[in-house]
């Protein structure tokens, strides 16, 4: 399997689950993909600017926004606020979940070792 599958596999597979959810729900949890994304795009930016990590493959729409942000993060967003909307610490437990394994292992483990972007260690910077 490329890379670039698999870079645009995680960028447009996740938008396909919506279909799934009624479009109100969609309509009313959009600004929350997005805010979420945006703040993800920043750390993201600022991250990369000061050498805390690389990219290694670049695709063009893609040159300065990672795709996984755009798609797998910000539609995983989208499905845990639609399932604890109003429980707020079955929100934070699901969360953490999700969130250990996008980084631990999406980030930290699966990219790398694609070759796609990696983590910088200290001794490296």
């Amino acid at each position: 399997m490329s890379n670039i599958f698999i870079v645009w596999a995680g960028f447009t597979l996740p938008w396909l689950t919506l279909v799934f959810m009624k479009k109100d729900d969609v309509k009313r949890l959009m600004p929350v993909a997005v805010m979420a994304a945006l703040t993800s795009i920043i750390i993201y930016d600022i991250g990369l600017r000061i050498g805390l990590w690389s990219i290694r493959e670049t695709y063009f729409p893609f040159a300065s926004i990672p795709p996984y942000i755009l798609g797998l993060f910000s539609v995983l967003t989208i499905w845990i606020f639609k399932f604890t909307y109003g429980r707020f610490w079955v929100y934070m437990l699901t969360n953490l979940i999700f969130d250990i394994g996008f980084n631990f292992f999406f980030l930290s483990y699966f990219l790398p070792i694609r070759g796609i972007w990696g983590i910088l260690t200290l001794s490296q910077l």
